[in-house]
């Protein structure tokens, strides 16, 4: 049995949250409201992509043991009977179009993690972790440096898939049917296919739309070692993972040397959002936070420099700085669990 089958069997077990009667009728009268399923208008090949993408999700984020009475069907990502409906869903629309799912990739469970390393996303403690090459990180750790990008340098099509995305836009898809366009005469248009919405960092000056840049470095909330699959480094033995245990001595360090380097620009830390483009949230977007569902599995934290209407940060490329040694908070640990440097346990596993 693979790991997604055994997860669904486990799940099914619940059966007051995984109610396959209940999504069904939502199903049926989201459609009737729509005039169709939400995923109508998606290509074959997109459909197969997105359960792909849903049941990557899944392995990677529900362990089948958490019980996760906190997190209900609409909390979001956060929880695992959201992503269980929307797999539903996207059944739903192969069953309508006589279409064979596809076997998904499959990962292996995730090793057994001592609690330190258990982060906000398993219901454990506050950490930062950054998966790069060893050198990039052994710098990050001795010497305290961070790099900052813009925002726009992820749409980039020399990035892998899990890395590339548009960070300076956040789209959604509303089904035609459910829509009416009306002209400034007052005439309607009846849309074809779906329509697509943006949410953008742009701002008007004088009479033109112009983008308002941000800076970010990328974390994440827990350590997962199957990442580095996805996350990989041009060789295996390079792959390294920097993992801070003291997150407010960290930012607490960090804070006063970005503003000197980037004066007149705000800072945040910001948890990622993670969305259903055909599903969206009833909130206003943000560029910032929002982020497209299929990337949730990285659970990303990012450090975000703004410069708001001021001058772009280092004149509009990578901004470096360095708050020094960050030795006695964090750690770097290679891609089978072993401490390279810095402060922690020997091992991220636990059962070495």
């Amino acid at each position: 049995m693979t790991l997604i089958q055994e997860l669904i069997t486990i799940r099914k077990s619940d059966t007051k949250r995984f109610d396959t009667e209940v999504w069904d009728f939502m199903d049926l009268v989201d459609s009737q409201q729509h005039g169709g399923s939400r995923l109508h208008q998606m290509t074959p090949n997109d459909l197969v992509k997105r359960l792909a993408q849903i049941e990557l999700n899944i392995q990677y984020l529900d362990d089948g043991v958490s019980d996760y009475q906190d997190r209900d069907h609409n909390g979001g990502w956060g929880s695992p009977w959201w992503w269980y409906r929307a797999r539903h869903w996207t059944l739903l629309e192969f069953q309508r179009r006589h279409m064979v799912p596809e076997q998904s990739r499959e990962l292996a469970p995730a090793p057994t993690l001592l609690p330190l390393f258990r982060g906000a996303y398993a219901g454990g403690t506050e950490l930062l972790v950054r998966v790069s090459r060893r050198q990039w990180l052994l710098d990050a750790l001795t010497l305290g440096k961070l790099r900052f990008s813009p925002a726009a340098a992820y749409q980039n099509s020399a990035l892998n898939e899990a890395r590339a995305d548009d960070e300076m836009s956040k789209g959604y898809i509303r089904p035609g049917n459910a829509l009416r366009i009306t002209t400034t005469d007052g005439n309607s248009i009846n849309p074809i296919g779906d329509v697509r919405f943006a949410t953008e960092r742009r701002v008007e000056f004088s009479g033109s739309l112009v983008d308002r840049p941000y800076w970010m470095m990328s974390f994440s909330s827990d350590l997962d070692p199957r990442i580095f699959d996805d996350l990989p480094s041009n060789d295996p033995i390079e792959d390294a993972a920097l993992v801070i245990f003291d997150v407010a001595a960290f930012v607490h360090r960090a804070v006063p040397l970005l503003f000197r380097a980037a004066p007149g620009t705000t800072f945040e830390t910001v948890r990622n959002i993670y969305f259903d483009p055909y599903n969206p949230p009833a909130e206003r977007m943000s560029a910032v936070r929002h982020k497209l569902m299929r990337y949730a599995y990285q659970r990303e934290v990012r450090l975000v420099l703004d410069p708001g209407s001021g001058p772009p940060i280092a004149a509009g490329g990578v901004l470096e700085v360095e708050i020094g040694t960050l030795e006695d908070v964090a750690g770097v640990y290679d891609r089978l669990g072993n401490k390279i440097a810095g402060s922690g346990p020997p091992s991220f596993l636990a059962n070495v």
